[in-house]
């Protein structure tokens, strides 16, 4: 499949940060979705910041977390829910303050972000670029299977692993 998709609830507090970028992490590995060490890092900090204001500047109870893949685009989609309607602003941290470069780490770090009025709130989203995919392993299973029924293919040791003997040890 090369679109996958998933939404989950947290409730709005502080440990709900480290508890959904973990899941993100998770979905990514069920659905096998390749990442090098930039795009790993870039999604964990964008779901984390996204996260982090949705916690101290949102409200209500429940934040709603969706987290979309679409491997032909190489593409990873994260958007976060809350109750507010206040749509967030960047703005330039100085030197000496914790707070105010989330935003901004959002904006280098994505392809795409933005946030849009809801109904019940708002919702922040942010594109996050993802490495060339392989095919799911099934694809590859086959593929291989047709590269072994190739005329002229001598040698099957080549295929996954080399686990089918070559043709001439065939009983």
């Amino acid at each position: 499949m090369h679109l996958h998709s998933n939404r989950f609830l947290l409730l709005r507090a502080p440990f709900a940060v480290p508890t959904g970028r973990a899941r993100v992490s998770r979905l990514l590995r069920l659905w096998r979705v390749r990442t090098d060490e930039d795009s790993r890092l870039a999604v964990e900090t964008v779901a984390s910041e996204l996260l982090t204001n949705a916690v101290e500047h949102g409200a209500g109870l429940l934040i709603t977390v969706g987290v979309y893949v679409n491997r032909p685009a190489r593409s990873l989609l994260i958007d976060v829910y809350d109750a507010s309607p206040v749509q967030p602003v960047p703005r330039l941290a100085g030197s000496e303050d914790e707070n105010g470069r989330g935003l901004l780490l959002v904006s280098h770090l994505a392809v795409a972000h933005g946030t849009e009025p809801t109904d019940r709130g708002k919702k922040v989203w942010a594109e996050c670029a993802l490495p060339d995919q392989e095919p799911p392993l099934c694809q590859s299973v086959i593929r291989s299977r047709h590269a072994l029924n190739a005329p002229g293919r001598q040698d099957a040791s080549a295929t996954i692993g080399g686990a089918l003997p070559p043709p001439s040890a065939a009983i």
